[in-house]
């Protein structure tokens, strides 16, 4: 009996083989691209959809002319480089010639001036799978991750049969898909291609920040069984204000309910790595979550800083908020390690606030001054003495009264009074001038006549 089971296996594996091809080379051949979800325009009838291409992706052993198509749009842009095409890219004016493997990505622009979802088509020219020995090539796996293209073998049922890895150009993103892991497309037949390419990622959630580069991967319908590992490396500079390193997160873009869902991480703070599993395809990124508030504290200022027993001295400095969110902090003055004043405040993400203080000491000496870690000093200085004006009192003589003496009164005789001595007698002068005036003509008179 084991026997004939046996003989039936064998016989019937090469049957299941032969059908297995069959179906892989039927799946090797479709033309389906990555095509995102439409958005509404806001005109009747037109919806934003990724451009048609045809042929579509596929392996070919010969050089292909493919055509774009958008209904609706009011121009098309592509790159072939593989970087995120704009209306700054290549505007779309006739058949693109692809004589050797190429990703196209395209991108429609409606009547609105905005673009609708990316088209990713990858085209392998004259492929056929990886190495191994004669016979008809095997189904394979035609990949652009990151710019960089490759050719990996599967079985017909999906399964790989050599390890699939890349990295991007900055090497910040590392995939790897191990062998055997099964890879289908969202008709459930075997995968025959991967990209893996830069893209402007939609919004955040608010408060959260996207770390670096976004990434889209497709076709978004594959399935990975199991899920393969997607290793994000960050830079400590990266992190902002805020964020702890353990709360960053991989997530993917939901573009059904148009939200970011977090993957299941593993965050290595020593090598500076975030680690997910990636079952299925869509746009990835690193995100930093909203962040709490971080108080930075500048300019402490004390004046003045020398003053007397009492009076008062003014401390003042500035909190600024450097995180991602609006917080409350209390700040506590403190004079020689001993807190003597608290003082509460709210402030949004970014915003700087001036806060003071009064403090007054009665006795001499040094103080030193801590706030929101600013260290200072005042002194205190013994008040000058001042001696204040002695006022001696007037002495006061009391008056002495001498009692009146009676002179009992003297007769005296008449006299003579002298004429007062020391006084000119100018009439007698006078004469006696002219006397001798007379004289001396009288004898020069005399003198003549003899």
């Amino acid at each position: 009996m084991l026997r004939r089971v046996i003989t039936v296996a064998v016989i019937l594996l090469p049957v299941l083989a032969v059908l297995s091809l069959g179906i892989g080379i039927a799946a090797g051949s479709e033309t389906e691209g990555s095509l995102s979800t439409g958005v509404d325009t806001g005109v009747e009838g037109v919806v934003k959809a990724a451009p048609v291409a045809t042929p579509g992706t596929g392996i070919y052993g010969t050089a292909q002319n493919v055509t774009l198509a958008a209904e609706g749009a009011s121009a098309i842009y592509y790159t072939t480089d593989s970087s995120v095409p704009t209306n700054a890219s290549t505007l779309y004016a006739g058949p693109i010639f692809v004589p050797a493997t190429t990703t196209i990505r395209c991108v429609a622009y409606y009547g609105d001036g905005l673009p609708g979802p990316i088209g990713n088509y990858l085209y392998t020219i004259g492929g056929g799978g990886g190495g191994g020995g004669g016979g008809a090539p095997g189904p394979t796996i035609e990949t652009n991750l990151f710019g960089t293209y490759g050719s990996f073998r599967t079985d017909n049922l999906g399964y790989l049969l050599e390890s699939i890895t890349g990295t991007s150009p900055d090497g910040k993103v590392t995939i790897n898909i191990p062998v055997l892991t099964k890879c289908l497309d969202g008709s459930f037949n075997p995968l025959t291609y991967l990209t893996c390419l830069p893209v402007t990622p939609p919004a955040p959630p608010p408060g959260a920040n996207i770390i670096g580069l976004a990434y889209d991967f497709g076709p978004d319908d594959a399935t990975f069984d199991p899920p393969y590992t997607i290793t994000w490396h960050y830079d400590d500079a990266d992190i902002p204000p805020g964020v702890a390193e353990e709360d960053l997160v991989i997530a993917y873009y939901d573009e059904a309910t148009g939200q970011w869902v977090e993957l299941v991480c593993t965050v290595d703070t020593v090598n500076n790595t975030v680690t997910a599993t990636i079952a299925h395809y869509t746009t990835f990124a690193l995100i930093a979550p909203a962040g709490t508030a971080v108080y930075s504290f500048s300019g402490l200022t004390i004046s003045p800083t020398e003053v007397n027993p009492g009076e008062a001295v003014n401390i003042s400095l500035t909190i600024t908020n450097d995180g991602g969110t609006e917080g409350t902090y209390t700040v506590i003055l403190y004079i020689d390690n001993v807190a003597e004043v608290e003082t509460t405040v709210t402030l949004p993400a970014g915003s700087s606030q001036t806060i003071g203080f009064v403090v007054t000491r009665d006795e001499v000496g040094t103080y030193a001054v801590s706030v929101g870690g600013l260290t200072g000093s005042f002194t205190v200085v013994a008040a000058p003495t001042t001696t204040p004006p002695t006022t001696t009192p007037p002495t006061t003589t009391p008056p002495t009264t001498t009692p009146p003496t009676t002179t009992p009164p003297t007769t005296t005789p008449p006299t003579t009074t002298p004429p007062p001595t020391g006084e000119t007698n100018w009439p007698v002068v006078g004469g006696i001038i002219g006397a001798v005036i007379v004289i001396i003509l009288l004898v020069i008179l005399f003198r003549r006549r003899g």
